[in-house]
């Protein structure tokens, strides 16, 4: 399960994060102090709030603060699968031009032609 957010500075980092990520395909994932990214197929995510309540809160009322999560599911040319969570990704980017024929030939993804003859 990914880790929520703590204070602002997480939570709008899930945000630029969650703004700017392709939705899937074939994507380069640069993580926190990392110099390279990995490429790899986003195959799903996942993400949300607490809705304004704590985790194990009982009480009647919602105190705050408002908490974030997210996380991605990823599959590498090789085969592994990961889930990263978002608040140790510095940035997505898209990188399917680069790699979508490698990613085929591996068997990750499959290229339709959508044209209507």
């Amino acid at each position: 399960m990914p880790r929520y957010s703590t204070n602002d500075d997480e939570a709008r980092h899930i945000a630029r994060i969650t703004h700017s990520m392709p939705i899937g395909g074939i994507v380069q994932v640069f993580l926190r102090g990392a110099r390279i990214g990995v490429d790899a197929v986003m195959t799903g995510a996942n993400m949300g709030n607490n809705g304004g309540i704590p985790f194990g809160y009982t009480g009647p009322d919602r105190p705050g603060p408002w908490q974030y999560y997210g996380e991605v599911f990823l599959q590498t040319i090789d085969g592994q699968k990961h889930i990263v969570d978002l608040l140790d990704i510095d940035r997505i980017e898209q990188a399917w031009d680069d790699n979508r024929e490698a990613f085929e030939k591996a068997g990750l993804i499959q290229i339709v032609d959508w044209r209507e003859d």
